[in-house]
């Protein structure tokens, strides 16, 4: 689940993570419950019993675990949330906690005494690891974390898992998944996911969207001034389909069965689809909604680039692992996977997941336009 841009300043993008933290705020408005989630669930706040229990997110400013974190609060305001974070005086961190009242314990899937403090009590926790590139080491996080929930009594554990390919770099989250199941916790759920429409648009507090503007003058429409140009890329070619999802749609899918406002039975593996799409297709869909919108002079592009420009961008081990994802996609690695059949499938068990269409209108421009200023402002 990881991409690699390749047309940006990079020494604007140094300065734009460093600058990460500004844009906290709205990321956390961009983790709103949908009203299509709440559509699904048993009802619309939890119970008095509900409302004294703790539950445990990873992740948390993150976009899976901060729409999970917004989605609890939203149905059920009273419950305690905790959160694991590496560095709790972060400005993300801090932003978190006065938005959405959470207790923030400092550590990491590698801390035991960290997890410890975070599980403690807890009657639920929303679970993800996190890909670093060391052969093992998630593995591992994953097993740490599935033993100290068992000690500690967790009743609900749902994990952000992937479904099982034939290269091991995708394998992971499957690996974790198989292990999870053979841990005698009393309830889990698996929501495997697919590529993000978010990791188009940013990725680790780097923007993928580059923008240009004709000038300082704005255009008419309703979310500030809107660029000339607005161009995606990736290694993928404009007509090659891939399925995808929102991010976000995984937090807010766990909070409602963490909470049991999904009634999916234990043992469960459902798969986040949007749909199977392609940069054409991502292409269209902002422009379209830009239009709706009444910025009727951008234009909107999805381009290709080489692998070997991604290895180039992206040194050492961790560029090669992502060229090599890419390549297994192209190769039709995921195509026995991602048939019209399978996404049909996934969407009739979890219709609720935004297709790319309803995510550009709800968050995916305004997440594009807001990276887009936000470049041009330490232009």
């Amino acid at each position: 689940l990881l991409f690699a841009t390749m047309r940006c300043n990079w020494l604007v993008i140094a300065a734009v993570a460093a600058a990460l933290a500004a844009t906290v705020a709205l990321v956390l408005q961009q983790q709103q419950p949908t009203d299509d989630l709440r559509h699904q669930t048993s009802s619309a706040v939890t119970n008095d019993a509900d409302s004294q229990k703790v539950f445990a997110v990873l992740g948390g400013t993150g976009m899976q675990g901060g729409a999970c974190i917004a989605q609890l609060r939203a149905l059920c305001s009273s419950c305690h949330i905790r959160v694991l974070t590496r560095n709790a005086s972060s400005a993300d961190a801090a932003a978190l906690r006065a938005a959405l009242a959470v207790d923030l314990v400092e550590g990491s899937l590698q801390s035991e005494d960290a997890l410890r403090t975070l599980l403690a009590g807890a009657a639920g926790v929303f679970a993800i690891t996190f890909s670093d590139f060391e052969a093992g080491s998630e593995l591992a996080n994953g097993a740490r974390l599935a033993r100290i929930a068992l000690q500690e009594n967790v009743s609900r554990l749902v994990f952000s898992s992937g479904v099982r390919t034939g290269l091991p770099l995708l394998n992971v989250k499957a690996d974790i998944e198989d292990h999870l199941r053979t841990v005698p916790l009393p309830y889990q759920a698996y929501l495997q996911s697919a590529f993000f429409y978010e990791n188009f648009v940013v990725k680790g507090g780097r923007p993928r969207v580059r923008c240009t503007y004709v000038s300082e003058d704005h255009n008419s429409g309703s979310d500030g001034d809107a660029p000339l140009t607005m161009s995606f890329n990736s290694p993928f070619p404009p007509d090659f389909g891939v399925v995808m999802h929102s991010a976000r749609d995984v937090g807010r899918v766990a909070a409602a069965v963490l909470l049991d406002h999904m009634h999916v039975p234990s043992g469960t593996a459902l798969r986040v689809v949007g749909g199977k799409f392609s940069g054409r297709d991502y292409a269209s869909a902002f422009q379209a909604e830009l239009r709706a919108r009444g910025f009727l002079n951008t234009t909107v592009t999805f381009d290709q680039v080489p692998l070997d420009l991604l290895r180039r961008m992206i040194p050492g081990e961790a560029g090669e692992k992502i060229a090599q994802m890419y390549e297994f996609y192209l190769d039709g690695g995921m195509s026995s996977l991602e048939t019209d059949e399978a996404v049909a499938a996934a969407r009739a068990l979890l219709p609720q997941a935004l297709t790319l269409q309803e995510w550009v209108a709800k968050e995916g421009l305004d997440l594009a336009l807001a990276e887009c200023k936000r470049v041009r402002q330490l232009a």
